[in-house]
Parts: C-alpha cells; sequence; structure tokens
C-alpha cells in the first residue's frame, strides 16, 4: 500500500512497529510530503504518529493511495 504522509514539522510514523516516514524540524504542511511503500498484514495493524510541534496550530495526515499511483 501506498501511503502520503505530511506533518507541519518534525514527526514519526510507524505501522506495525517499523519506522515508516520521519521529517525533522520545522516545516509547512503539504500532502504529498512523503510518499512511503507499506506492507499491512491481514487484519488489525498499529498505527503510531509521534509529533513535535512548534507554536501553532498542529497539521498532519496520513492518507491510504491507490495501488496504481
Amino acid at each position: 500500500m501506498l501511503l502520503a504522509i505530511a506533518s507541519d514539522d518534525a514527526a514519526k510514523v510507524w505501522i506495525n512497529d517499523t519506522l515508516a516516514w520521519q521529517d525533522t524540524g520545522l516545516s509547512a504542511w503539504k500532502l504529498d510530503e512523503g510518499f512511503r511503500k507499506v506492507y499491512f498484514k491481514q487484519g488489525f495493524n498499529t498505527l503510531l504518529v509521534r509529533i513535535e510541534q512548534g507554536p501553532g496550530v498542529c497539521h498532519w495526515s496520513v492518507l491510504l493511495c491507490p495501488p496504481d499511483l
């Protein structure tokens, strides 16, 4: 599965205890900031997001993309 991951500041995303994406420092949120191919197991999967937020409102997203992108 392809994920589009974005955050407006530093963040990490783990899928099933595997680091899938990392962003460091302060940055603006952009929907297409990072694409990662990840593998999900059948049934339940875990998603853990850690965000370091600077001043202002926090923005982040994880978008599941169709496999044909």
